[in-house]
């Protein structure tokens, strides 16, 4: 039995080489983490293989910083309070989310 509704045809599949492409329009904010992975503008890497074999990674840093840091904005004192148990990586990535959202919290980066 389908769990597709009677009258409706399954979605499409999306191949995997076409992810990262599809990632970058329906994101356009992790250009800087594609760029940075592959060493090549987004919109070029994208398009490239080493950008379908890099999926998992690419993927994952995408999902942490929309999935996981974006949410510090949602409420006063989230950042503060997880800026202890950040990583050196994940306080860089922070940092630039603070900057982009033009906040300024003491002892983070208030200078």
């Amino acid at each position: 039995m389908s769990d597709v509704p009677a009258g409706q045809s399954p979605a499409q599949e999306i191949p995997f080489e076409e992810i990262p492409a599809l990632l970058l329009s329906m994101v356009p904010e992790c250009a800087d983490s594609i760029a940075e992975m592959v060493h090549q503008p987004a919109e070029t890497a994208v398009l490239t293989e080493e950008a379908a074999v890099m999926l998992y990674e690419l993927l994952a840093g995408c999902l942490v910083y929309f999935e996981a840091l974006d949410q510090l904005l949602l409420d006063s004192g989230l950042v503060e309070a997880a800026w202890p148990y950040m990583k050196q990586r994940t306080r860089a990535r922070a940092l630039l989310m603070l900057d982009d959202a033009d906040l300024r919290l003491p002892g983070i980066n208030r200078r």
